[in-house]
């Protein structure tokens, strides 16, 4: 997930995607969140469609950078993505460990972008926070009871709205950096 091109300066093209991956994580917690009387089957099925976006943003990420990290996780992504639309028989299970599986992914990918751009740039903390929340998403679902849907709806929706605000945080954060940077290069002094 190192989207940021850094060497480059190139940050004013790279926030793009961070609001693009919070504004999809938000959609996918208001639409949990509005869906009455949601299931574990329908709660699966809209992770499932967020995984597979989120993959495809990542993929796309990675191709316009030129890097193979984004490119990885897109590809796991919409792979668990794919697999949440065939469940077992013991759907809450099913769900449970897929939630858990791809929150693992995601935070080892979040942390070790984290530590790659702590390295050059400062006031980072919105990755490690992210990366920190993806793998407390993936210990608490490991503990959630598999047959209540009410808690598994609680802690997504938490988690997303949390990690919306969080990449969109960062999106503008960068988009400021970036134009910082431009603007030094250019001579011009805000």
């Amino acid at each position: 997930m190192k989207y940021i091109d850094i060497k480059s300066g190139d940050l004013g093209k790279s926030w793009i995607i961070y609001l693009l991956r919070g504004v999809l994580i938000l959609m996918f917690a208001m639409s949990a969140l509005l869906w009455p009387h949601i299931n574990i089957a329908d709660l699966g099925y809209l992770f499932g469609v967020y995984i597979l976006l989120d993959g495809a943003i990542s993929i796309w990420a990675g191709m316009i950078s030129w890097q193979a990290a984004p490119i990885m996780y897109g590809m796991v992504s919409i792979a668990l993505g794919s697999w949440a639309f065939f469940p077992d028989q013991d759907m809450g299970l099913f769900y449970l460990s897929l939630i858990a599986v791809w929150g693992l992914m995601r935070s080892l990918f979040e942390l070790s972008v984290a530590i790659d751009i702590h390295m050059r740039v400062v006031d980072d903390w919105g990755l490690i926070l992210s990366g920190c929340l993806s793998l407390l998403l993936t210990l608490v679902t490991i503990n959630i009871t598999i047959g209540d849907p009410a808690v598994l709806l609680s802690v997504l929706v938490t988690y997303a709205l949390i990690i919306g605000v969080t990449w969109m945080v960062i999106a503008l954060n960068l988009r400021h950096l970036g134009e910082d940077r431009h603007d030094h290069r250019d001579g011009r002094i805000h």
